[in-house]
């Protein structure tokens, strides 16, 4: 999802950012890319569920409250 996407550039740095600091040489950082990849798809797609709920919600409430000024 593009949410996903997008949410996924600030867990990238993050990782990446430790990564580099902890593996100097990279080498013995391409051992670690897979749990990196994995761990940054993980909570960039935790996250961005967490997004689409809170969108979801204040988009029903914001759809309530329209219905309830229109017909009163």
């Amino acid at each position: 999802s593009l949410v996903i996407y997008l949410i996924s550039e600030c867990f990238d740095k993050c990782f990446y950012g430790i990564l580099n600091s902890k593996v100097p040489i990279m080498q013995q950082r391409l051992e670690w890319y897979p749990i990196i990849v994995f761990a940054v798809f993980t909570c960039s797609m935790f996250f961005a569920q967490i997004i689409v709920w809170i969108y979801d919600y204040i988009s029903d409430l914001a759809q309530s409250l329209l219905k309830r000024k229109i017909f009163r």
